[in-house]
């Protein structure tokens, strides 16, 4: 429950009801066609993407970020192929203190007097997210990832951060997340025999240059929440927030504390 009495709800717990071990369940709708034409609004004032008329597609990265050069031809002397970049350092890599803490959900409204918070390397035997179809840490470029699970009395939460060897790899990731999202919008894919509603795709306006975010609620039979994704840089974290009436204000400040934790030196809480 949100301090005050209200409740609230939202891509990479426990509810009154229930829900699938792969998350919580959202609403229905429509998604942006991808990142770079969809229009980006403040947190403060986040909408529904305009109507995408097909499923988001994933771009191929480089190791240089670049389109790779067409092959040799016969007259052309041949290269050696580029060295695929070293994994993140460890100095990159997320740790505890980039994903959300106790402060940034009692500014998101929630009561947190019963909020129990478990922060651990890996992903853990289940996906954070509902419509995911597969760990964040199997997608091409991904380092160690970092998980979080936050279990109050009636409302709960998970998330998962990486960080990809280039920003191009993590903008990959973020695509895919977002493919994933469609699918399950689409019906394309379900987790499970009773499909969840998948609302519209919202996108939250974070700040930095090529920062940005989409989150869409789930309902599930009489359960319901939101599940978003941010990409920052290198990082990409998908999150899943179950409640059965969520309120965008309290979802956008969600999106951005977590594009701000992951925009923080690594470390812990």
């Amino acid at each position: 429950m949100i301090a005050g009495g209200a409740t609230l709800g939202v891509v990479c717990g426990v509810l009154a009801v229930s829900l699938p071990v792969h998350g919580g369940p959202v609403a229905g709708g429509t998604a942006s066609r991808s990142r770079s034409t969809s229009t980006v609004v403040s947190p403060t004032a986040s909408t529904a993407s305009t109507a995408a008329t097909a499923r988001p597609t994933t771009p191929t990265p480089t190791s240089t970020g670049t389109p790779s050069s067409p092959g040799p031809t016969a007259t052309s002397p041949t290269t050696s192929p580029p060295t695929s970049p070293a994994a993140p350092s460890v100095v990159s890599q997320v740790g505890p203190g980039n994903l959300l803490g106790r402060d940034d959900f009692s500014a998101a409204g929630w009561d947190t007097s019963s909020l129990d918070i478990q922060v651990a390397p890996g992903e853990g035997q289940d996906l954070v997210g509902y419509c995911q179809q597969s760990d964040l840490g199997r997608l091409p470029g991904a380092g160690a990832p970092v998980r979080g699970n936050y279990t109050g009395r009636f409302t709960s939460a998970s998330e998962v951060a990486a960080t990809f060897h280039t920003p191009q790899e993590a903008d990959a990731a973020y695509e895919t997340v977002r493919g994933w999202l469609w699918d399950c919008r689409t019906g394309a894919y379900s987790p499970s025999a009773a499909p969840a509603t998948i609302g519209p795709e919202v996108r939250v306006g974070l700040g930095g240059t090529h920062d940005t975010g989409v989150w869409s609620t789930i309902a599930f039979g009489t359960s319901g929440g939101v599940i978003g994704v941010v990409l920052v840089a290198e990082r990409v974290a998908i999150l899943q927030l179950r409640d059965p009436d969520p309120k965008a204000a309290t979802v956008d400040r969600f999106m951005t504390s977590t594009a701000t934790r992951l925009s923080a030196p690594s470390g812990g809480h």
